[in-house]
């Protein structure tokens, strides 16, 4: 940590003489661990959507985001050494925003990073810094993986060549390395990026095996592809100069200068945090069964249908891949509309909902249908728990949606809930999703594939033949804490026919679902101080 930096630059100048010039020394080293600190926190924290301005007493001082002590050992006191105090500010400069050539944006801003310390000797040392914040919304990559990334199969940016999506201009990133091993499917990567923090692969991550499938990629700005060849990936000698020649930068790796994003942690998704945050204050939020909007309980003011099915129901869903039956709380999408729209009721898009009787062994969650027409400007289900989606989600007069939760199951529009364990999987029909999703899953282990970024999206029937519509954004976060059913498709579902594909809306900067996580990176831009 922070002591070993400092001891470690401290004993290359114990032979000086002077004794200020070692504490000027040995405080400057710790002003500047101070200033990596500041930028880690900074980072962290924007990505985990927890930084908020300290109120200035004087208005003409930028608002300091923190103000921290650290000494040698990066919090308690060490005798012998001095403290530093960090204070961490915005600069007085506008946030920038910068258009990529695909229509999505980021976002920068600079933070003024000032570390001061007094040596022992009563000299004053100070470090300063400027850092600039890059940050983009989640949901401007069709695919995003807080950790390792495989597609072993062709899903939603894979296209066949005689069917390519020509409005597709979505982002895939990977903050951990990427495994790249489709089937034999002719599969062409339409997308314009393929990045990677980590090291990009041409195999499976549970065996290290090869499916040898044939794979193209579109060259960057151009509507040309170029064939991947099969053993060609981060291990080979000419890597880092033959994959811009062949894709243009489309395929870009931790040799390329890839850096990680900062993501929210799925703590964000608790009762307290974030979401739940934003649902008290102008949303709805459901606690077990029980709906509140502003701090009142509405539950026995919402409507029922014709047939006497209230807003609010339970009912049992057959959970193959979790092995049990799983208890969900049944939301009926369209009643909760009907009551906001008539009531005439302010509403800011977000929709919390925690049931505390849910673990691993009994995985029980919640469950919405009737989506086909949302309410508001733009709808985001938020829940610590998994969540299932029943039928068409958002196709009339489409808002910006999301569902963030530990883990998310689509359900077709024939599901009827007759699904037992062990039995037949039932019949899918066509059905379609326009949404961003932001879940947990289940990594791959060695010798146990987890299903890979093809199968974020959890399904429950046969889809044989069927066509599964999703326009919007994948995002894998974190792996899942109460959802955590290994995956194999044996007697869980068949596949559909996936066309999905990227919702360009979501580069627009009105295009976001309520309450969007931001992911960040730190550039340092310029730094000074005792060398």
């Amino acid at each position: 940590g922070f002591a070993a930096l400092a001891a470690s630059s401290w004993s290359a100048v114990r032979s000086q003489n002077s004794d200020v010039r070692i504490g000027v020394d040995r405080t400057g080293y710790l002003a500047r661990g101070g200033i990596e600190m500041a930028i880690q926190r900074l980072n962290r924290a924007i990505g985990q959507m927890v930084v908020e301005d300290i109120p200035s007493e004087d208005p003409l001082d930028p608002p300091l985001v923190w103000s921290f002590d650290i000494d040698a050992n990066g919090n308690g006191q060490i005798d012998g050494w001095e403290t530093v105090t960090c204070n961490v500010s915005r600069a007085d400069v506008d946030t920038q925003t910068k258009t990529n050539d695909d229509g999505s944006y980021n976002f920068y801003q600079q933070y003024l990073i000032v570390a001061d310390g007094v040596t022992d000797a009563d000299a004053p040392v100070q470090v300063r810094a400027v850092a600039e914040l890059e940050t983009t919304p989640i949901v401007q990559f069709f695919a995003f993986s807080g950790e390792a990334m495989e597609l072993c199969s062709p899903p939603a940016f894979m296209s066949s060549p005689l069917a390519f999506l020509d409005d597709f201009s979505g982002r895939v990133h990977a903050n951990g390395n990427m495994y790249i091993s489709p089937t034999s499917t002719h599969t062409n990567f339409d997308v314009t990026s393929l990045h990677s923090a980590g090291d990009i692969y041409r195999y499976r991550l549970e065996n290290g095996v090869s499916n040898n499938g044939p794979v193209d990629v579109r060259v960057q700005g151009t509507s040309d592809f170029e064939a991947w060849p099969n053993t060609f990936d981060h291990d080979s000698d000419t890597w880092v100069s033959e994959s811009q020649e062949l894709f243009g930068g489309t395929v870009k790796d931790s040799a390329h200068g890839v850096l990680p994003f900062e993501t929210p942690t799925v703590g964000s998704l608790a009762v307290g945090g974030t979401f739940h945050d934003m649902a008290t204050v102008g949303g709805i939020t459901i606690e077990g069964n029980q709906v509140f909007y502003q701090g009142a309980n509405i539950t026995a003011l919402l409507p029922t249908d014709i047939g006497g099915e209230s807003t609010i129901s339970s009912e049992s869903v057959a959970d193959v891949r979790e092995g049990v039956y799983v208890d969900v709380v049944n939301v009926r999408m369209d009643l909760l509309r009907q009551y906001f729209v008539d009531n005439n009721l302010a509403f800011n898009g977000m929709i919390h909902c925690y049931r505390g009787d849910s673990d691993p062994d009994q995985p029980n969650g919640y469950k919405f249908e009737g989506g086909t027409e949302l309410f508001g400007e733009g709808l985001t289900v938020a829940s610590y728990n998994p969540v299932y989606i029943h039928g068409d989600w958002n196709n009339t007069n489409k808002i910006p949606s999301a569902v963030i939760a530990d883990a998310v199951n689509l359900l077709s529009n024939s599901w009827n809930g007759t699904k037992v364990l062990g039995i037949a999987k039932p019949v899918a029909v066509e059905t379609t999703y326009n949404l961003a999703v932001i879940a947990g899953d289940t990594p791959s282990q060695e010798g146990a594939f987890g299903g890979g970024m093809e199968n974020l999206l959890r399904l429950h029937e046969s889809w044989l033949g069927k066509d599964c519509n999703f326009s919007g954004s994948l995002v894998s976060l974190f792996p899942s804490q109460i959802g955590k059913g290994a995956f194999h498709p044996n007697n869980v579902f068949i596949a559909p026919n996936r066309k999905w594909n990227f919702d360009t809306s979501f580069n627009e900067v009105g295009g976001l679902p309520p309450g969007c996580p931001l992911i960040s990176r730190v550039h340092r831009v310029i730094q000074t101080g005792p060398q």
